[in-house]
């Protein structure tokens, strides 16, 4: 399991950063486009939609896509969906701290297209952003990733303070606190590799690590409604695209609002 589980990441890995540093930007948006595609399906799967309705929602998405790729977006209104998003993964920390409450599906089918489209969208936006786009995006991955590991690794090993023990049991709130000290290192090691103020890196990599943590319990807590252990099939030794998009999926709209904020991404 463990090395089917490697294995699969390695060529994750791989088939990212090539469309990262070798495909132009609308191509690479199309392939990060098709990774949210299976989300968007995965996610109205585990919402409870039927096949009809998980068409719908998977065209919904789709549309999205094609629009921004043909007419571009405003970058005003590119930050009101990223605003839209952070909104959505607030209310999704309030429900995983009152879960087992019943969650109603519509609203989980409204903020899963706002948080999908949001996470795509921010891709395309920084891919594009010049000889810098692709660094930048590498920058957010790794700060997402380093999150990850460092919580994996400090809550193994250190962990003993459950941080919410009805949606996923083995997190911990030192593993929580291991994961922003190493997003924070990533965060700087960006800093100084891009050029970038590290007076607005290091709060940005923190920040994201919060929400990428948020945005791991929030697809938890939809799985545990459903009754699912993976989002889906198609990685194996991983499960689904959202197994290992959630945190990427709540962290890079931030990440993408924050650069704007910063007048690095305009």
């Amino acid at each position: 399991m463990l090395r089917t589980r490697v294995f699969t990441g390695l060529a994750l890995a791989v088939v990212v950063a090539v469309t990262i540093f070798w495909l132009p930007t609308q191509y690479a948006a199309l392939v990060f486009g098709l990774f949210w595609f299976v989300g968007a399906g995965e996610w109205a799967h585990i919402a409870g939609l039927r096949s009809p309705g998980r068409l719908v929602f998977c065209a919904l998405f789709a549309v999205f896509v094609g629009a921004v790729l043909r007419f571009g977006i405003d970058s005003r209104l590119a930050a009101a969906l990223f605003w839209l998003a952070a909104a959505c993964w607030v209310l999704t920390f309030v429900v995983v701290l009152r879960f087992p409450r019943p969650i109603a599906s519509p609203p989980i089918l409204v903020s899963g297209l706002i948080v999908l489209a949001a996470a795509w969208l921010a891709v395309f936006l920084l891919h594009g952003a010049g000889s810098t786009g692709p660094g930048l995006i590498l920058a957010g991955l790794a700060i997402v990733w380093s999150a990850d590991i460092g919580a994996f690794f400090v809550g193994r090993s250190l962990g003993r303070t459950p941080l919410a023990p009805r949606v996923s049991p083995k997190k911990t709130w030192e593993g929580v606190a291991g994961g922003v000290a190493m997003a924070a290192l990533a965060g700087g090691l960006a800093a100084w590799l891009l050029d970038l103020p590290p007076a607005f890196m290091l709060p940005a990599a923190v920040a994201m690590a919060l929400i990428s943590v948020v945005g791991d319990l929030g697809i938890s807590v939809i799985k545990r409604r459903a009754g699912l252990k993976d989002s889906g099939m198609l990685l194996p030794g991983h499960g689904g695209i959202l197994d290992r998009f959630d945190s990427v999926t709540a962290a890079l709209p931030f990440y993408a609002l924050a650069l704007q904020f910063a007048h690095v991404l305009d």
